[in-house]
């Protein structure tokens, strides 16, 4: 039963295309950070904030375990900072386990972050250098990770032109 992953920074709109992509294809969508709220009965901002980074990371891998364990084909969509540790590179790296990396562009992602509603501890808690620089970051491992990439920005392009 094939996984769909989706990941990609924050803000690279990985929900969004996921539900859209779970409805084309009627498999079940997860958004892993809609699992981890129900699962730790407090939003996202608050979990990183009682318990820090390191904790959240380890949550997130025993989600995406959970969510790569069962018996069904279906689409899920990943934090920005999911795919990092290793115990979910090996995850991700399953034969059942296709990886679409929605590579979104650094502007993209921060003016959408700027307009979004949802607290996100990495964006609200930075400097501009400090954020590009873990986007910066991630790049080689999302990119590593992929089966596919879909460049959002051209996706954008193609979309306004119709």
């Amino acid at each position: 039963m094939t996984k769909y992953v989706l990941i990609g920074f924050m803000g690279a709109g990985k929900t969004t295309i996921g539900k859209k992509l779970a409805s084309l294809k009627q498999l079940p969508f997860y958004d892993m950070d809609e699992v981890i709220v129900e699962q730790a009965g407090c939003p996202v901002s608050d979990y990183f904030d009682l318990y820090g980074e390191s904790a959240f990371r380890k949550l997130e891998v025993e989600v995406l375990q959970r969510l790569l364990s069962k018996k069904e084909e279906a689409i899920i969509s990943t934090g920005g900072g999911t795919v990092m540790p290793p115990e979910a590179q090996q995850l991700l790296a399953h034969s059942d386990v296709y990886v679409l990396w929605l590579n979104t562009p650094f502007d993209v992602l921060c003016h959408r972050l700027e307009q979004d509603e949802v607290q996100r501890p990495l964006f609200v808690n930075s400097t501009p250098e400090s954020f590009f620089n873990l986007y910066e970051k991630r790049l080689p491992t999302y990119r590593k990770l992929s089966d596919q990439e879909l460049d959002i920005n051209q996706q954008q392009k193609i979309l306004s032109q119709k």
